[in-house]
């Protein structure tokens, strides 16, 4: 059986290159897997897109919003431990960049070759 797969994705004034379609139709086929976007202090309209997105599957797209630009390492920090704070229900935990320049079905594929600790 597959395992529950949280994938936090750093945000930071993604309005222009954000796959939007790419992440809602692969939410509509996995079932399995929530996604986070963490939002790093974006000053263009990435939040409102965000919020589109997460309209098409609200049970298991979540937005964390940071109040300032603190990097991608704190955005995928805060990110993980949104997980945690709000026991989001997974086994395994990924990070992807937002331009998805890995796939979501890659990040899916290598998941499955990892073992829970």
């Amino acid at each position: 059986m597959d395992d529950n797969l949280a994938i936090v994705v750093p945000c930071y004034n993604e309005f222009e290159r954000l796959p939007k379609d790419e992440f809602i139709s692969f939410m509509k086929k996995n079932t399995r897997c929530k996604i986070v976007f963490s939002d790093d202090g974006s000053k263009d309209n990435t939040l409102q897109l965000l919020k589109e997105i997460k309209e098409s599957c609200p049970q298991r797209i979540f937005i964390n919003v940071l109040e300032s630009n603190g990097g991608k390492a704190a955005a995928v920090r805060s990110g993980v431990l949104y997980c945690y704070k709000h026991n989001l229900d997974f086994d395994k935990i990924a990070f992807l960049d937002s331009d998805l320049a890995t796939s979501l079905k890659a990040c899916v594929k290598v998941s499955k070759h990892i073992k829970k600790i």
